[in-house]
């Protein structure tokens, strides 16, 4: 058995701990299965009973043969320790936007499970979160101003102008609930990743982390 030094911790190295970076990097499932099968099974043949985070990135690199996959892999994790070590002071946030249908659920849930992400935020909630903060303002839905009843629509029902709106509202939010969670969270404990998902991610959306 190989232990897997983690930082404060030390535990036992298993298939996981290498499968979610080779997947994100390019491999399928069955590639990245074979991978941290070999790396692992390496290791225990040179009889290193212990590796670290830096160890292991470097010693596992040297079983994918893809080179755009290991460049890859090596970047991910490098970022992964850089965060871990506190030598990269912000997050890397991640935009996931797209039609119904269009399969955002599916890769937001990929990243999480392979990533460990664990900071999801929904457009949609931020959209409710003004809706709310519209309602308690005027008193009730009838006494919101129709300029902003395009606000308490579905997002796929809305003109073009309604759209521009709801999105208008959301970027506000996105510097509130996102980006200004983001930094105080970072300065107690490291997410190295935050997504933003929804069907009002556009183009755009991203302006308050750029100012960042």
């Amino acid at each position: 058995m190989v232990n897997f030094k983690y930082f404060a911790q030390e535990i036992p190295l298993e298939d996981f701990h290498l499968e979610g970076s080779a997947i994100v990097s390019g491999m399928n499932k069955k590639e990245a299965i074979e991978f941290s099968h070999k790396v692992i099974g390496g290791l225990e043949k040179e009889g290193i009973s212990s590796v670290n985070f830096y160890d292991l990135i470097k010693y596992s690199k040297n079983f994918i043969e893809d080179n755009s996959v290991r460049k890859r892999y090596i970047v991910l994790n490098q970022y992964l320790l850089s965060t871990y070590k506190r030598k990269i002071k912000k997050p890397f946030f991640i935009f996931i936007g797209g039609t119904s249908g269009a399969g955002k659920d599916t890769l937001s849930s990929d990243l999480q499970y392979y990533l460990g992400i664990d900071r999801i935020l929904l457009t949609d909630l931020l959209r409710e979160n003004s809706r709310t903060e519209m309602i308690k303002k005027y008193g009730s839905v009838d006494k919101v101003p129709k300029k902003y009843s395009a606000l308490f629509d579905a997002s796929y029902r809305v003109n073009e102008k309604g759209f521009d709106l709801q999105l208008e509202f959301v970027k506000k939010d996105v510097k509130k609930h996102l980006i200004e969670q983001a930094e105080r969270e970072y300065r107690s404990w490291v997410h190295p990743f935050y997504i933003l998902q929804g069907f009002l991610v556009v183009p755009g959306i991203d302006d308050e982390v750029k100012k960042g």
